[in-house]
């Protein structure tokens, strides 16, 4: 108990680190890349590379998607890589390899699809390298450029507002 506490407000130091070090760039290209982070406890059956092709039918962007899991690691799917709470050491530094990858990747929008403050996920996208990140969260506002408020299942709600926010911030 002690130690699940002490290790968390290592994270949360870690988190504050990150976003006093990041540096927000205005973008010089269209979305290319795109990151998600999801929690797979509130994850539900959603085509993230068709939906996501369909956001932005013109330039048809690489699509990288990380899952959140609280339990041991389950059967890594096609699209996606899981991760859990072993993957990040007391300090947050990244023990898994794919997701050491997914946090250096500089992409040009990252989309943070969970409502739960979970430490672990605010640490993943507080340490991500991407130019523009969007999310649900709104418990810490410092963590995301662009913050959507809908509820989780409304995806195409957060469709609709993330495209009309891209356009009026001219990331499209």
């Amino acid at each position: 108990m002690f130690l699940k506490r002490f290790r968390e407000k290592i994270h949360k130091k870690h988190i504050n680190s990150e976003l006093r070090r990041r540096e927000i760039l205005k973008p010089k290209t269209p979305v290319q890349r795109v990151g998600i982070i999801v929690n797979s406890e509130e994850c539900f059956n959603l085509d993230w590379n068709t939906e996501l092709s369909s956001l932005f039918p013109m330039a048809k962007p690489k699509i990288d998607i990380i899952l959140f899991s609280e339990a041991s690691k389950k059967n890594e799917t096609a699209e996606a890589v899981i991760y859990n709470a072993s993957d990040i050491g007391w300090n947050g530094t990244i023990k898994n390899e794919e997701l050491k990858t997914f946090i250096d990747t500089k992409f040009s929008l990252l989309i943070s699809y969970y409502t739960t403050n979970h430490t672990l996920l605010r640490l993943l996208t507080a340490s991500s390298k991407a130019a523009f990140k969007v999310g649900l969260l709104k418990e810490d506002q410092r963590l995301n450029d662009l913050i959507i408020h809908t509820e989780l299942p409304a995806f195409t709600t957060f469709n609709t507002e993330l495209i009309k926010y891209l356009k009026i911030l001219k990331r499209l």
